[in-house]
């Protein structure tokens, strides 16, 4: 006597194999659609540019001037910085700009961090995340002056996140970025 059945264990096993089927690479390539992400992660994903940045109630850009370029005045400092959650993995992009004063007049001032982070979701309002790898840049003059490699600590950092209407706020103690969607 044969079996039969419904065919939903070869339905799964084809959905499976779907799901971690290789895509397209580049400009068209396609990811898991946010779509099939559990709820608290699907408010997250996405791109998000940081609007407001404060460390102590202070801009992030003068707390960043005082410790890294200690007696250094930055002249015209634009911060900007953005976010991109996927699917388990956060893209984080911070570019500083200036220029510093010196007796042979300007010098151009450039810094560039990128890290990405594996990120899940923690206990209430929490956002764990884990720096995995990433770069801190410095140009001088458009010239290479500091160039630093992301030294895995393992550590994972807890932040605490909420909405404010439809921006998105990310605060690790005296830490608060607010971030606004950007349009896909």
């Amino acid at each position: 006597m044969s079996s039969r059945t419904d065919g939903t264990e070869e339905l799964a096993r084809m959905a499976d194999s779907l799901k971690s089927r290789p895509e397209a690479k580049g400009p068209s390539a396609y990811e898991v659609s946010s779509a099939l992400a559990m709820p608290s992660r699907r408010k997250l994903m996405g791109r998000w540019e940081v609007i407001e940045h404060l460390v102590g109630g202070e801009p992030f850009l003068n707390a960043f001037v005082a410790q890294q370029l200690k007696a250094v005045e930055l002249v015209d400092g634009v911060y900007a910085a953005s976010y991109e959650f996927r699917e388990n993995l956060c893209i984080k992009k911070v570019s500083i700009d200036g220029l510093i004063p010196s007796d042979e007049g300007e010098i151009r001032y450039e810094y560039r961090l990128t890290v990405a982070l594996t990120w899940r979701p923690g206990r209430g309002r929490t956002l764990i995340v884990k720096p995995e790898i990433g770069y801190q840049l410095t140009m001088l003059d458009s010239k290479p002056a500091s160039c630093k490699d992301l030294l895995a600590s393992g550590e994972e950092q807890s932040l605490v996140w909420h909405l404010e209407g439809k921006d998105l706020v990310l605060e690790e103690g005296g830490d608060r970025r607010l971030l606004r969607r950007i349009p896909a």
